[in-house]
């Protein structure tokens, strides 16, 4: 058995720019790379809106640890100083939950 441990990362951005920079941040992994968990982008009043969704997986089997560091790439490109998104992390579940905000220090 294996703990249940979602973890989910929304981004916006709110013109053009935002959209071709996860275009382009998208086609740069290749087709080998995971983005089966990417939802998006999404365009919601004129921003657009990415989702990175839970893998699904137990923590700590393959499928968990791969989501893990596919989550960890993205939250590194959005803190990227020239990316400008706005976003947050959430991971909730079996063992509690947790929001990292991109303003978070």
């Amino acid at each position: 058995m294996g703990t249940i441990q979602h973890h989910a990362v929304i981004a916006t951005g709110g013109d053009d720019q935002h959209r071709d920079q996860v275009t382009a941040w998208i086609a740069s992994r290749g087709e080998n790379h995971q983005r089966r968990y990417l939802v998006g982008p999404m365009v919601i009043n004129g921003y657009f809106t990415v989702v990175l969704t839970p893998d699904g997986s137990k923590e700590g089997w393959d499928d968990s640890d791969a989501g893990d560091a596919e989550r960890d790439e993205f939250v590194a490109w959005l803190s990227e100083p020239d990316t400008y998104w706005d976003w947050v992390e959430v991971t909730y579940g079996e063992i509690g939950y947790r929001i990292t905000r991109s303003d978070d220090d």
